[in-house]
């Protein structure tokens, strides 16, 4: 194609319209953790990279090549980037379970860093992931402009020394995850991103690439060009990103969900281009984390004292529910275990999702509901069983602690208050050096608090007193006071802050949130007496914010709601349905950890969990009080059955948007927001779901919802890639009208299709505009759900969706004419009257859809549907396609430029038709001579044979017919054929014969046929 044709190709694209176009700035977007590379002097002072998998033989070695690679892609992004781009710091998380000793390089620290507080990482480094097998690849899940999640590098890459070509492959997954930019290739096989493509001249192909004059040597084509399966001299030759001068129009991601605009185009808008070039990096730094998590044995007294009072129970059962929904460090592993002259192992789990959560708190329910309390406390056994379980996991022996929640005995305590006698030689023992936390709940004067003295002296642990005579709100709200002091892990990273409201009489109360916090997902937990029952509803300066609130967790003595905070200021309580003084609302806001927001997004299944032994039964070690285990684990959930549950049973769906959940700007055709639910099952992709949000808007009983279709079909309006899991759908509004800002929540329910699966094996290759899935098991009926809330700041109607996947073939129909079949999804987002699209094609790339459509078709479908159109054009040239769909007045924006050659068929009566039907003749003609002249001998013998009858031969018992039979039959060589050969010599052959009926052949005299 010439270079002129390209330009043309490009300018269209560009100055066509469509739901892809202009880039913004990464800053603010929710979910993009690119936003945490701030570009201070030219260089990238934090870059973040996490390793997983299973420990390497040799870390230092691993670490090494890692930090060559990062060093080989800065040096290219900085050579590519006229030096605006360079690495400068680099932080490498290293999993728990590997021994890291320090230093691990020379003049490198090594520091201990909580899962919950570690940073988000950029880079992930890991044996393998559940859904791409490719070596280095980048998750992208947005628009063009929008940051990537992720960027994904599996260990055998990073070893590979020999492989020459790691930092620009680097380098160019950079450029995707930072920028917003594409692959400029194609792939083998994809009907909307091949690998080539049809030439401008009939039957000749052509590389479907962006090469500055389709040069390889030339240092000006873009990286965004090289594939894996190109050589080395390629690779070694480009090093440039395409510009406006020398980029090639191309069937590429980039060409089309870019629209044509060249990658230098897209990255000059983002901010890290904003400042002039500086001098080069003196070299790259390198710190050292390696992340733990909290270990904690909730070791809680279950006794008919503690039972038996009024509230007690109650409130200590709901504190600790709360704690374990709520309050607890995400990562945190716990084992809940309840003791009386007995101990039970309730739950064991590692908090690292809701669900995980859910089913901790669930098994304390049960364990409640249907265990009669004890009458004494064996102490000196709970703690030996908690610190053995501590013990039998090797992670959690040097920095696991026992928080007990107990009652103290009285100075002088009742005869069966212990059911044994206590001395501190035996509880040291049971302690075994493991660090104990109490909490006494409730003391008063009369307290003994010996015992937890002892065991708080070694190792230094604490004793924390509820005081009170007797069990009140005021005694729960200080009891997950010292709960929330005891996880260290928030409180190191200040991951939970508490929010107080103001204490005015009255049912509304004001708190106040700083700008510094926002936005932030939070909770509010309203503390109640038993029989309390009341309504809550919040609001701030912008009115009414009740769809920010979150379906309700109901305790016996307490409501907790998730809530989305969204702008600072002063917010307002409001309870209703209620005695107000009977009820203590506390507002709390939580900072997500950035580690697990990139796990959620499909980072890696167990990159926090490594997959430690814990015995079934733990047995006592050496150093414990010496009695028999006497740890019953309650079937509800504990140990390894715990976390098989949740695996097999969880199909997880995460919710986000390609906004700010603060600023969600619907309406605005330019950069349209777009939905995605990632729906897996134990980590893996769940394919062929059917998944649809239902959007509220408002709290009142107008038109409030909104249903948006999503899907997993790589058509790249908006959906980038198909067969990956991820659904998405660009959010539009039925509340157009409505004043804003306003609140929004979300829930996207998924459920299983007609085809729904599970991908088992990963796909070898990243990214085709559809995975190639071959390894995948069918999935019954689920349904999950995931939900959004959000700031609506912007309201207003999109016009249909940009068609991204136009795909045209073209088949000869005659001489002059030839039928091309254009395909794509339907670009309208919902079902209504007056939509259609219009189809224009012409023989330059310059396609103007100023005109009228070639074809206009009114469309009456479903949002996501197939659209095939067969249509009659001319022959013999190379066409190129737009379409454009249009509902009412709302017109969308040109398509993907699609092109196909279109043939003719040859006419009949055409010079060329009667040479060739000469020639084949004439061939054919000499053939026949040829085998007759060969097989001349064998003719003359079949003929002889068909046509002449030997004589009879004499039979016994043959019945001789009459001469008036024999008169009745006439020779007739023409028939003959017809007849049942008699003493016929027929070559064998592989087919078989006709099943004929046995017959007693006629008699004939002989016979000679006349033209024979």
């Amino acid at each position: 194609m010439t270079r002129e044709l390209c330009l043309v190709g490009v300018l269209m694209a560009v100055t066509g319209v469509g739901l892809r176009a202009e880039p913004s700035t990464t800053a603010g977007l929710e979910g993009a953790h690119a936003k945490s590379l701030p570009l201070l002097d030219d260089v990238y002072n934090n870059l973040v990279v996490a390793v997983s998998g299973d420990p390497a033989e040799n870390v230092s070695e691993l670490l090494e090549n890692l930090i060559n690679v990062v060093q080989e892609a800065s040096n290219v992004l900085t050579k590519a980037t006229g030096d605006r781009i360079k690495f400068g710091k680099m932080t490498v998380l290293f999993p728990e379970h590997w021994e890291i000793l320090s230093p691990i390089l020379p003049n490198t620290k090594v520091e201990s860093v909580y899962l919950a507080s570690a940073e988000a990482p950029h880079l992930l480094v890991a044996d393998k992931h559940p859904v791409i097998a490719a070596p280095a690849w980048t998750q992208h899940r947005l628009p063009c402009g929008h940051p990537g999640d992720f960027i994904f590098l599996d260990r055998s890459f990073l070893n590979d020394t020999s492989d020459s070509r790691r930092g620009k492959k680097l380098a160019q997954e950079w450029a995707k995850y930072r920028w917003g930019v594409f692959e400029e290739h194609g792939y083998k096989g994809d009907p909307l991103y091949p690998f080539t493509r049809e030439g401008t001249e009939a039957g000749k192909e052509e590389n479907n690439l962006c090469l500055d004059g389709g040069n390889w040597l030339k240092s000006t084509s873009s990286l965004l060009s090289l594939a894996d399966n190109h050589g080395e001299d390629e690779w070694k030759s480009i090093i440039q990103f395409c510009d406006s001068e020398n980029h090639v129009f191309t069937e590429s991601r980039h060409n089309n969900l870019c629209q044509g605009k060249s990658a230098w185009e897209i990255m000059r808008s983002h901010a890290d281009f904003a400042l002039n070039s500086s001098e080069p990096a003196s070299g790259l730094i390198i710190n050292v984390e390696h992340l733990r998590r909290e270990y904690i044995v909730l070791l809680v007294e279950y006794t008919a004292d503690m039972v038996n009072v009024d509230h007690k129970w109650e409130y200590l059962h709901d504190s600790v529910i709360q704690y374990l929904l709520h309050d607890l460090a995400w990562g945190t592993k716990v084992w809940v275990m309840a003791f009386a002259s007995d101990v039970h192992l309730v739950a064991e789990v590692a908090l690292t999702s809701a669900g995980a959560r859910q089913a901790a708190a669930e098994a304390l329910r049960q364990f409640a509901n249907e265990t009669e309390p004890g009458l004494c406390r064996d102490l000196q056994m709970a703690i030996g069983e908690a610190a053995t379980v501590l013990y039998s996991n090797p992670l959690a022996r040097d920095h696991g602690k026992i928080i007990l929640i107990t009652q103290p005995p009285d100075e002088v305590p009742s005869e069966n208050f212990f059911c044994h006698e206590m001395n501190a030689v035996d509880l040291g023992s049971a302690q075994s050096g493991r660090q104990v936390m109490s909490i006494l709940y409730i003391t008063n004067a009369s307290s003994n608090t010996t015992w937890y003295e002892t065991m708080a002296s070694n190792p230094p642990g604490k004793v924390l007193r509820v005081e009170d005579s007797h069990a009140t709100l005021h005694t729960k709200i200080k009891l997950l006071d010292y709960l929330h002091q005891l996880d260290q892990a928030s409180s190191d990273g200040e991951l939970l802050q508490e929010i107080p409201p103001s204490k005015e009489p009255g049912c509304v109360k004001t708190f106040l949130l700083e700008d510094t916090l926002l936005p932030a997902d939070g909770f509010l937990v309203i503390h109640r007496e038993k029989d309390s029952n009341g309504t809550v509803s919040l609001h701030n300066s912008e009115g009414d914010q009740n769809l920010l609130l979150g379906q309700p967790e109901l305790l016996d003595t307490a409501d907790l709601f998730s809530v989305l905070f969204t702008i600072p200021g002063p917010w307002n309580l409001t309870l209703g349905n209620t005695d107000c003084t009977s009820v203590i609302p506390v507002v709390f806001v939580k900072r997500k950890s950035g580690f697990a927001d990139v796990l959620d997004m499909g980072a890696l299944v167990n990159l926090a969990e490594p997959q430690e032994t814990v015995p079934d039964e733990p047995t006592l070690t050496q150093g414990t009080v010496g009695h028999p285990s006497a740890l019953s684990r309650w079937p509800g959930l504990s140990g390894p059955v715990a976390r098989s549950r949740l695996k097999e049973e969880a199909v997880l769906v995460d919710v986000r948007v390609s906004a700010p959940l603060q600023d969600v700007a619907l309406g605005d055709s330019s950069d349209p927001v777009v939905m995605t639910a990632r729906v897996t099952k134990d980590g893996k992709a769940v394919l062929g779901g059917v998944v649809v949000a239902t959007v509220t808007e408002c709290s009142g009983d107008g038109d409030c919802e909104t249903r948006i279709p999503l899907f997993d079909n790589g058509s790249g309006a908006p959906d980038a890639t198909g067969g990956d899991g991820v659904y998405s759908a660009y959010w539009h509004s039925a509340n157009s009208s409505a004043a804003v800002p306003l609140a929004a929540a979300a829930l996207v329910r998924a459920a299983a299709g007609e085809n729904a699966a599970v991908l088992e094996v990963p796909v070898a290759e990243c990214c085709p505009s559809t995975l190639l899935q071959r390894n995948v098991t069918s999935l019954g009926s689920f349904e999950a759900s995931g939900v959004l809330r959000a700031r609506v700041t912007r309201a207003g109607t999109l016009p249909p969706a940009r068609v991204s996947d136009l795909t045209v073939t073209c088949s000869a129909f005659n001489f002059t004419s030839g039928r091309a079949s254009v395909r794509f999804m339907s670009p309208f987002m919902i079902k209504a009257t007056g939509q259609s699209y219009g189809i224009w094609y012409s023989t330059s790339a310059g396609v103007n859809t100023a005109d009228h459509p070639n074809v206009q078709e009114f469309w009456t479908g479903s949002p996501g549907d197939p659209v095939e159109q067969d249509i009659s054009v001319q022959c013999g040239s190379m066409l190129f396609f737009l379409v454009v769909g249009t509902s009412g007045r709302l017109q969308g924006k040109d398509s993907n430029l699609a092109r196909a050659f279109c043939p003719c068929a040859p006419a009949s009566g055409s010079p060329v038709v009667a040479i060739v039907l000469g020639v084949v003749g004439g061939i054919a003609l000499v053939a026949v001579i040829a085998l007759s002249v060969f097989y001349r001998d064998k003719i003359s013998h079949l003929w002889h044979t068909h046509c002449k009858k030997k004589p009879n031969r004499a039979e016994p018992n043959r019945v001789e017919p009459s001469s008036a039979e024999l008169n009745r039959i006439e020779p007739n060589c023409a028939d003959e054929a017809n007849q049942e050969p008699i003493y016929a010599e027929i070559p064998s052959s592989n087919r078989p014969l006709p099943d004929i009926p046995p017959t007693s052949p006629p008699i004939f005299e002989e016979v000679t046929c006349a033209n024979a």
